[in-house]
């Protein structure tokens, strides 16, 4: 299957550590109704039964009131349901949205970067939406 051709390039340099402020929206992450990265994330965790907020509400719910969460679960247990959760998001991105990874990007670092906000108890929904929009190209955009 030939591949696919990419509108729009990142030129600026991956971090390879922990997410950066830049990469999940720093202190005003983007929420818009027009973004795809927004649309699609909001979507999923309506689906996914992780979210029940209105999509205006949703921007500023934190990881800690998502239905994953469980306060009396070690890390360990977190970052295991989080991975669950993010391999989801993976495969509806790229198999169902036909996402393409942003450059430097594939399926483990895509898992690796969305588990280090969904971790973060005060990261929002926001955050998260912002990194989502810094791993994958949606069509359209």
């Amino acid at each position: 299957m030939p591949k696919r051709k990419r509108a729009k390039t990142r030129t600026e340099p991956i971090e390879t550590a922990e997410t950066t402020a830049a990469e999940d929206g720093g202190d005003e992450p983007v929420w818009l109704q027009t973004n795809r990265a927004c649309q699609n994330t909001y979507a999923l965790l309506i689906g996914l039964k992780q979210l029940t907020e209105t999509f205006d509400e949703a921007r500023d719910v934190p990881m800690k009131r998502l239905a994953f969460w469980n306060p009396a679960a070690t890390e360990t247990m977190r970052t295991l349901v989080a991975t669950g959760i993010a391999t989801q998001l993976d495969k509806i991105y790229t198999r169902g949205y036909w996402a393409d990874y942003e450059p430097d990007f594939d399926f483990h670092r895509a898992i690796e970067r969305m588990v280090a906000v969904l971790i973060q108890p005060d990261k929002t929904v926001a955050h998260f939406a912002n990194t989502v929009n810094n791993i994958y190209h949606f069509r359209g955009e």
